[in-house]
């Protein structure tokens, strides 16, 4: 489908600052691109920045010197200026975008850089404020200077706000992103343009008159600017009775959802929405694919930005699309040229372009004229195929990937729920980091508690694959150094994650930015704050422990007293106990929830694209179709057996019909799931009448029923497994018996093993619910029972 609007190229005259001309091209991924020529430039003020030289000045002790000395080889060497990096999240993907031209300025200048994570300041969303340790950091850091994504931090904040939120930064050079404050070195792009060519194509090419604006938060300067533009393009097409409705939001997925909900429910008639940013065009997918409203027969959906995931919604989403890496990599030159790296400069002139996908209603096809006339149908078959073809390979790249970051996750995941041991937690949070391609670690955990400690320990130095594990007293050195010495010299970019648990503050994260992944490193940062926590839980009761026998060999004349403190003493242990079992369920039902909920939903969309390929594979007409379209129905069943597993997995990590309907429900699902990949027959035998009311006795015979079954499957060896749920006047048993070879007949290293530990936990829940464990050997096979009192 053509534009009506005259055209013209405009590649000969890249700099040049015209509006109102329109010309078409195929973009990547086979979309059509519509480029508005706009003056998009980068301005501001240049401040004088100074360097600043970071300088190590923590005292450590002569057996740690040879550790600062390994970190940093280079250290009689001139340091590398420093940038930090402001922002909100790494898997957003605008932000990463901004970060990865940044990234990419700062390498070829030869700076180094450091992405503070954090969230927007002044939300209120309750977690999103104590993740913002890392911008307390980056405020005492010694970094040279500092680019600041004030147009996504300052979501919340007014402009007198967001103003003094930029200038707590003391000395440090400030450019912001995004906004612009005078006296501030600001980095800018005008979108002047995208939103008038949204509504010219809505408006014109598909007779669209009731519009749906979803905005930012009412103030933000990006939102209304975009907001303004598009009202008063419709308003000149169509008069002011068509002006858009507009719902407020935050910039999420999930608000917008919520909003479009809302509208719809009022009863109001729409026929487009049009989204100030990509998320929130997302949320109003899901919210007219609930509502069982066809997306785009009965309603146009446009998006902002052009992210990564905009090429991937159902159906693929119609956007403009700015250049958010050149944002970044601007940000970095204006700092550069204060620091005097970089040559002055009045910034770049770039365009805006609007990027047509099937979202608005336009065909999904990289030629705009079906049948292009002097185009050779043999040559249109094969390129059809060969887009074809990409795709496919597309989504199974895509798929494979989710599916390896998944399983990398889960594994370390459940390597750190098994130990609550802080040197075994801190070398599997170095093993995970290398399995997902980040090739350096540090972990440092802070010394007191406050905004911005002034002194933090190292406890975690992992390069390559030499890990150096610090624990439990670490290496003692300055927060403002981030490092001990500062940042080696080896990498140019970093990403700094904050450590929280609840509302406490334990340190952070700091890892080399060569992941692959943008979600990996918040993943690895909450499981890792998580297990943190719990070994220094655990840790806190060891010393009680300790201060406890103390106290009792010192006071043997005060039995009495002695004998009250210690009943106290072990109170206050299995409260602490089950709060350390209660993190370990609440992380595994969060693991099955997530692969429920969202790996199992990507999954299936993938088998669901694949199959929407299958089919138009199928209808056409050109040689090799029937072999892509082959290909194409095999990734769906491929996507279909994933999503199956992927569900099984999640089922075992969070047995949902344990609540719904009770344990012996529970147990029979996982007997099912059981017998799809056990050799062994295996049986349920439930004494009439079974029952348990205490949900937390409920869940732990649960998770004893699953490891003895996990064990009987894995490792007995057996032709006939049978687990029984028997009630009788006084108590509950479950129990799982196997004729395999029996516990004496495994090997010591598998008994010491994943086995042994296996066996301690049990044993462990066991007395969680004051019952009694017992693991017994028969002639032929084993069984292990726990009994507990109604």
């Amino acid at each position: 489908m053509r534009s009506s609007l005259p055209t013209r190229s405009l590649a000969a005259t890249p700099d040049a600052n015209v509006t109102g001309y329109i010309h078409a091209n195929t973009g990547p991924e086979g979309t059509q691109v519509f480029s508005t020529d706009v003056s998009r430039r980068f301005r501001g003020s240049e401040p004088d920045l100074s360097r600043r030289e970071p300088t190590f000045r923590g005292r450590t002790g002569s057996r740690n010197r040879h550790i600062l000395s390994a970190m940093n080889s280079d250290a009689k060497v001139e340091r590398t200026p420093t940038i930090g990096f402001l922002a909100a999240r790494l898997d957003e993907p605008y932000q990463y975008a901004v970060w990865g031209g940044a990234v990419e300025e700062a390498e070829r200048l030869g700076a180094a850089l450091v992405f503070f994570g954090g969230q927007r300041v002044g939300s209120p969303v309750g977690y999103e404020a104590l993740d913002n340790i890392a911008f307390e950091l980056a405020a005492h850091s010694r970094v040279s200077a500092l680019a600041i994504m004030a147009n996504v931090i300052g979501t919340y904040l007014s402009r007198e706000e967001l103003s003094a939120f930029l200038g707590r930064f003391g000395s440090v050079p400030v450019v912001s992103v995004g906004v612009e404050f005078p006296g501030v070195q600001s980095v800018l792009i005008s979108n002047e343009g995208g939103m008038s060519a949204v509504a010219d194509h809505l408006a014109q090419v598909h007779g669209r008159r009731s519009f749906l604006f979803l905005a930012g938060p009412e103030g933000h300067s990006e939102s209304m600017a975009r907001e303004a533009e598009f009202r008063e393009r419709i308003v000149a097409l169509l008069g002011p009775d068509c002006a858009p409705a507009v719902e407020y939001c935050d910039f999420q997925e999930e608000d917008a959802r919520a909003a479009t909900v809302r509208r719809l429910a009022a009863g109001k008639r729409i026929d487009a929405v049009v989204a100030a940013n990509d998320l929130m065009a997302m949320g109003a997918l899901r919210a007219l694919s609930e509502a069982g409203i066809d997306v785009p027969r009965d309603v146009s959906v446009t998006g902002f930005d052009d992210t990564e995931d905009s090429r991937f919604t159902v159906p693929p989403l119609t956007t403009v699309r700015q250049d958010a890496r050149e944002l970044g990599r601007e940000a970095v030159r204006s700092v550069a040229r204060g620091l005097g790296l970089l040559a002055g400069g009045t910034g770049r002139t770039a365009s805006v372009s609007f990027v047509i996908r099937e979202s608005c209603g336009c065909p999904g096809s990289a030629f705009v004229d079906p049948q292009p006339r002097g185009l050779d149908p043999v040559l249109r078959d094969r390129a059809l195929l060969v887009i074809a073809e990409g795709e496919a390979r597309s989504q199974a790249s895509l798929r494979r990937a989710a599916e390896r970051r998944a399983a990398v996750l889960r594994e370390i995941e459940a390597s750190l729920v098994s130990s609550f041991a802080l040197p075994d937690i801190l070398s599997e949070v170095a093993r995970g980091t290398r399995a997902l391609g980040i090739s350096a670690c540090w972990l440092a955990l802070f010394e007191s508690k406050g905004a911005t400690p002034e002194w933090a320990r190292l406890l975690l130095a992992s390069e390559g694959d030499s890990d150096r594990i610090l624990a439990p007293y670490g290496l003692r050195f300055r927060t403002a150094d981030l490092l001990p010495g500062g940042l080696p010299k080896r990498w140019k970019a970093y990403v700094c994650e904050p450590l929280r648990f609840g509302e406490e503050r334990l340190g952070y994260f700091v890892c080399t930015a060569d992941g692959a992944d943008r979600r990996v490193f918040e993943a690895l940062r909450d499981q890792a704050s998580s297990a943190i926590k719990g070994a220094l839980l655990m840790a806190a009761e060891r010393d009680r422990e300790r201060r406890l026998e103390h106290q009792v060999r010192a006071r043997t004349l005060e039995l009495s007293a002695a004998n009250e403190r210690l009943v106290e003493e072990m109170e206050r242990r299995g409260a602490l106990e089950r709060e350390l079992l209660d993190v370990s369920n609440d992380i595994m039902a969060r693991i099955g929830r997530d692969i429920h909920d969202d790996l199992c939903q990507n999954i299936a969309g993938i088998g669901l694209m694949a199959a929407i390929l299958e089919g138009s594979l199928r209808r056409a007409d050109f040689p090799q179709a029937d072999a892509a379209a082959a290909s194409a129905a095999e990734i769906a069943r491929a996507a279909s057996r994933t999503a199956a597993e992927a569900k099984g997995i999640a089922r075992g990590l969070y047995p949902a019909e344990l609540e719904a309907k009770g344990l012996v429900e529970a147990v029979a699902e996982l007997v099912r799931s059981a017998r799809a990949r056990a050799k062994a027959g295996i049986a349920l035998e439930v004494t009439p009448g079974f029952h348990i009311k205490n949900s937390d006795k409920a869940l732990q015979l649960y998770r004893i029923v699953q490891e003895a079954l996990s064990n009987a499957v894995s490792h007995a060896e057996a032709s006939e497994i049978i687990v029984a749920l028997r009630i009788d006047r006084e108590a509950v048993t479950v129990e799982v018996a196997d004729d395999g070879i029996g516990m004496g007949e495994l090997s010591p290293a598998l008994r010491r093993g994943t086995l042994g530990m296996g066996l301690r936990i049990m044993k462990y829940r066991a007395s969680v619910i004051g019952g009694e464990l017992r693991i017994r050997s028969k002639d032929r096979g084993s069984v292990v029972s726990c009994r507990v009192a109604r």
